[in-house]
């Protein structure tokens, strides 16, 4: 039962690839070939997600594997990746919940985010998101995605301490990029909070885009620290 390597596969790096143009392609035009660019991008972030959570899986069954055959050498790693399993299965959830509350605004309650009419609507991810100030949802989920990053670190740095090991600084890194929310600029130049660089009169497609990418980050960090901690057994 060996752990599989789920580093960047160049067909994820494709679909990134491909969100960014398409992002860039919204300060043109809101063309319907733009926003189906978006619907199929979306429709691979999803089936990407999906890939990881499999292998994710993979690796926690080998944790429970290894468990049975020495409970006193690997329980205290499994621990730690059942954490890191339930910071990333809540986070998860939180943007799953934000993608239905956009659709259900765009589309009404029977709005589906895998199936959206009003792809182009710009008023409900906006409405969604960004009212309400300081307690809008969009800062919530940033706060909420640097927290997950915060835990993360917190978790392998208690767990290198049994080894009297330390953190690959290619793996921190690579977890800043994925989980990261930086201020950006607008089209004028002006700086802009991430939360309005993303949800700011954007189209429910290319919001929903946005929302999936996130939650493949998420299984995204998950696979790369719960292998850090297989590896530390």
């Amino acid at each position: 039962m060996g752990s599989k390597n789920c580093a960047e596969t160049p067909r994820q790096k494709m679909i990134g690839m491909m969100y960014l143009f398409l992002t860039a392609m919204l300060a043109l035009n809101v063309s319907s070939e733009v926003l189906n660019g978006f619907v199929k991008v979306d429709e691979s972030l999803r089936k990407s997600a999906e890939n990881f959570e499999a292998r994710n899986k993979d690796v926690y069954n080998e944790f429970s594997y290894k468990e049975e055959l020495n409970k006193t050498k690997v329980e205290q790693w499994h621990n730690y990746a059942k954490e890191v399993g339930v910071l990333s299965d809540t986070l998860y959830s939180q943007i799953q919940g934000y993608k239905l509350d956009i659709v259900h605004d765009v589309d009404g309650p029977e709005g589906d985010p895998d199936s959206i009419g009003a792809k182009d609507n710009l008023d409900g991810p906006t409405r969604v998101m960004l009212s309400k100030g300081k307690n809008s949802k969009g800062i919530q989920l940033k706060e909420s995605i640097n927290d997950f990053r915060k835990d993360l670190v917190e978790i392998m740095e208690k767990a290198v301490l049994i080894n009297n090991g330390k953190i690959d600084e290619s793996l921190l890194a690579s977890l800043e990029n994925t989980l990261s929310t930086p201020d950006m600029k607008g089209k004028n130049g002006e700086k802009k909070d991430w939360e309005h660089a993303y949800f700011a009169e954007m189209p429910t497609a290319a919001s929903i885009a946005l929302l999936s990418k996130l939650q493949n980050d998420v299984r995204d960090a998950e696979s790369q620290v719960i292998q850090f901690l297989l590896r530390q057994i």
